[in-house]
């Protein structure tokens, strides 16, 4: 089987259900383990839609930010997509970035009182309706920026997607030491297999160590990267005649 088939079914089909229609045949042991996430050692090009959460300059800011939107803006995020709260250094708050493809939402939850729930009054939970619904992406990139009095750790990490519910553990990131007295974490992430993401989540807990300063550290960035239509149902439906008929010959050649 072609290098192109076997991509074009892997962004279609889970691996098990690929694995149950072609008996294995043609896939490797790494291209059956789909939904695995690993780090991506060339960052996927393109548009990204951004979950931040940082220091605002006076208390904790969370934001999401579109650059699809004509005039996108770091500070003022478009679609009105923001929160200002209090937080208390030295605990952990859990959180969460969604991103569905079938609505082209894309939301961030914070457990500001930290009661284990992201329910509540609301108030722990900022959307934005996309313009492009129906996008799935390839990457998943996480930058984390601050300076050596302004200090922070994410715990717990985990990235969940449409072909794995379960998720892959990620760990723990701490940004290090670069010029002056700059600290950064960056890494770039894909599915084991190259397959495009329609749901994804994000999810871990966030420690601010210390106070932030003016120049709006720590920061952290959750951002999605090379966009891609997702196929329509009717491309399943094709798939599904298409993969009845490999079978068939399979059946006959055997």
């Amino acid at each position: 089987m072609s290098v192109v088939v076997r991509k074009f079914l892997r962004n279609l089909l889970p691996a098990a259900a690929l694995a149950a229609v072609l008996g294995f045949g043609g896939f490797s042991a790494g291209e059956l383990d789909a939904g695995v996430i690993v780090v991506n050692p060339t960052p996927t090009a393109g548009a990204d839609v951004r979950a931040r959460i940082r220091w605002g300059g006076a208390n904790w800011e969370t934001a999401l930010l579109d650059p699809t939107l004509p005039t996108p803006n770091d500070t003022t995020p478009q679609g009105g997509a923001s929160k200002d709260t209090t937080w208390t250094t030295m605990h952990a708050y859990r959180f969460e970035v969604n991103y569905k493809a079938n609505t082209g939402v894309f939301d961030l939850q914070v457990d500001y009182d930290r009661n284990g729930s992201f329910a509540g009054d609301g108030s722990e939970r900022i959307s934005h309706q996309f313009n492009a619904i129906g996008m799935g992406y390839y990457g998943i990139q996480i930058y984390g920026a601050e300076s050596s009095t302004a200090t922070s750790q994410v715990t717990n990490l985990r990235i969940k997607t449409n072909l794995n519910i379960a998720g892959t553990s990620i760990g723990t990131l701490t940004p290090t030491p670069t010029v002056g007295t700059s600290r950064l974490f960056r890494a770039d992430y894909k599915d084991i297999n190259d397959s495009l993401l329609s749901d994804i989540t994000i999810e871990g807990n966030l420690t601010f160590l210390t106070n932030g300063t003016a120049n709006e550290s720590p920061s952290w960035n959750f951002s999605l990267t090379g966009p891609a239509a997702v196929p329509e149902p009717g491309s399943l439906s094709l798939l599904a005649v298409g993969l009845a008929g490999l079978v068939g010959v399979r059946r006959r050649r055997s």
